[in-house]
């Protein structure tokens, strides 16, 4: 591919929490290897910043645990909400990354999805665990999922959502 900046791929990666920072820079590198002349903004933390990615917001301060946290913090998530939903339609990336994080994420997806903006998702929650009512989201809003357990391709099957399964990062 050129390395002009009309054939440049743009990809958007939000890795909301440290650990989806790990699999966010794994997956840049694997792109990179594919793709050199690649481009990359999103949400990450260090290892996704050290690989060239424009961070809209770091991973260490998105990541949030326990309801009192969101709470605390709703008005700061608000706004990071609106900043990346922006940010993602002026710069319209060839397709948008979402890693676990599924508080923000699902919400993202729901916008970008009523925007025309592909949305890949990475690991994805484990609605087989917990809030399996959250699977309306991933069908309307997700036009690929991807998975790291065997069994999630048939479980999200199951529920009307194709899934591919691609093993897990570790």
């Amino acid at each position: 591919m050129s390395t002009s900046a009309a054939s440049t791929r743009r990809f958007f990666i939000v890795a909301g929490e440290v650990s989806g920072d790990h699999h966010g820079a794994a997956l840049i590198t694997a792109i990179q290897r594919l793709e050199p002349s690649s481009r990359f903004a999103g949400i990450g933390g260090t290892h996704m910043q050290e690989l060239g990615m424009k961070c809209l917001f770091k991973a260490e301060e998105m990541a949030l645990v326990g309801f009192w946290e969101v709470f605390q913090r709703l008005p700061f998530l608000l706004r990071a909400m609106r900043r990346t939903s922006k940010y993602v339609l002026n710069w319209q990336p060839e397709r948008v990354i979402l890693i676990d994080y599924p508080g923000f994420n699902l919400h993202l997806a729901r916008r970008l999805h009523r925007a025309g903006i592909p949305v890949t998702y990475y690991i994805s929650p484990q609605l087989w665990a917990w809030r399996e009512g959250r699977i309306a989201t991933i069908r309307e809003c997700v036009d690929q999922l991807l998975v790291i357990f065997p069994f999630e391709v048939e479980w999200y099957r199951q529920r009307g959502v194709e899934a591919r399964f691609v093993g897990h990062p570790i």
